[in-house]
């Protein structure tokens, strides 16, 4: 029970930064682009992550270095970095396409990085140290079992189901870089996500069957991906109901 705990807490913190990196984003990119922009990551639903990752990285490699403002705003700009640089890479070598580019960015490195966000990141480490984590471990470490294990494994069946849907969705839909006009195809290639979903690919049929009673009704967080879910559903149940007519 403590290593399904341990697990499961590793999960919401996880799941929880990878959110906020989600919303962190949104912001920065609508201030950027003078409009809002919502859709940021392949993922269908409001959480991106690389920030997950960063933060769990940060939250255990750099803990000696809690204390230490300096060493842990150079060490978390270095290793978020890194996480990105190499993200950027490797998913651009596995599906064909530049998932965000910061050529436009002054101080940045073939586009995947610049200073900017690594300052940023820096700034993200401390704040994450200092205030983020130690808050949010007290009302962790406040739920029972039951409560981490039934949170834990509803956000967990969701996630991995959207990671398999789009994943599977974009090696279906064979993607190049030269169908984006910009090379940052981050919010377009979302948008084609989620018009080839909803016309009810095998995929997510096989999903929805394999969770037919999913709901997140009371998540607002997750309501997004909910009411998508929501509404391929009913659009089945429309055209299986024309077919019995007929």
């Amino acid at each position: 029970m403590i290593v399904v705990r341990g697990l499961l807490l590793l999960f919401l913190l996880f799941l929880s930064y990878s959110v906020l990196g989600y919303i962190v984003e949104i912001l920065f990119c609508s201030i950027d682009n003078k409009k809002v922009v919502l859709n940021r990551g392949f993922l269908l639903g409001p959480y991106l992550p690389i920030y997950g990752v960063g933060a769990i990285l940060i939250t255990f490699l750099l803990y000696r270095y809690r204390n230490d403002l300096v060493a842990l705003f150079v060490m978390g700009a270095v290793l978020c970095s890194i996480i990105e640089y190499f993200t950027s890479l490797i998913m651009e070598k596995i599906f064909k396409i530049r998932w965000w580019d910061y050529s436009h960015m002054q101080f940045n490195l073939n586009g995947r990085i610049c200073l900017f966000n690594s300052c940023m990141f820096g700034l993200g480490g401390i704040v994450i140290m200092k205030i983020i984590n130690p808050f949010y471990m007290r009302i962790l470490d406040g739920l029972s079992n039951f409560w981490i294990i039934i949170i834990g494994s509803i956000l967990g069946v969701v996630f991995f189901s959207d990671v398999v849907i789009s994943i599977v969705t974009l090696i279906q839909l064979k993607l190049n870089s030269n169908m984006f006009i910009s090379k940052d195809a981050t919010e377009e290639v979302k948008r084609i996500i989620r018009q080839t979903l909803s016309k009810k690919t095998f995929f997510v049929s096989r999903i929805l069957n394999a969770f037919p009673k999913i709901t997140l009704i009371n998540n607002e967080q997750l309501k997004e991906f909910n009411d998508f879910i929501e509404h391929i559903r009913r659009e089945r149940k429309k055209e299986k109901r024309k077919k019995e007519r007929k």
